[in-house]
């Protein structure tokens, strides 16, 4: 169970990073501009639990093909 969460929680880690990365070229590609908004600390815990639902769905969807598999 807690690799379950390490795992969800890498690949949350995964995706921000790769989120930012994204932001950073926006950014440069359109410089001088207010191309991206800074992120409210409200705007960070939904995306937190939108990654934590994603990553339960992703779960059950594993569990429900293991059953079938079995």
């Amino acid at each position: 169970m807690e690799d379950d969460w390490v795992d969800i929680l890498a690949e949350c880690r995964r995706a921000i990073d790769e989120s930012l990365e994204e932001l950073v070229r926006i950014e440069e590609k359109y410089p001088g501009e207010d191309a991206v908004e800074a992120v409210g600390l409200q705007q960070l815990h939904d995306m937190a639990e939108d990654a934590a639902e994603a990553g339960r769905v992703r779960r059950a969807e594993t569990n429900l093909a293991w059953r079938y598999a079995g």
